[in-house]
């Protein structure tokens, strides 16, 4: 009899072992959900920044071809290359 009561107990802190086991799991997997997503929005905020600053870049250099601007100079001026400028004299 006192065996069976002894296994009883055991199974129950089994149990809520495993409970607990599995509710730091969940814990676990939210927390990196929640760093996943910070991750991913801030790569898009970056991305967004670099194409912004790039599109800025390329409608200054529109600019400065139609003033007669030399593609060397709106090199130098803008950081894009003379190949992307002459892309876009084109």
């Amino acid at each position: 009899m006192q065996e069976n009561e002894n296994i009883k107990v055991a199974t129950k802190e089994l149990e809520e072992i495993s409970e607990d086991e599995i509710n730091q799991r969940i814990a676990e997997l939210r927390e990196k959900a929640r760093r996943d997503e910070a991750a991913q929005r801030m790569t898009g905020e970056r991305i967004g920044r670099e194409n912004g600053i790039k599109q800025a870049k390329m409608e200054v250099t529109k600019k400065l071809l139609d003033f007669g601007m030399p593609t060397n100079q709106i090199s130098e001026i803008t950081g894009l290359s003379v190949e992307e400028i002459e892309t876009l004299s084109n």
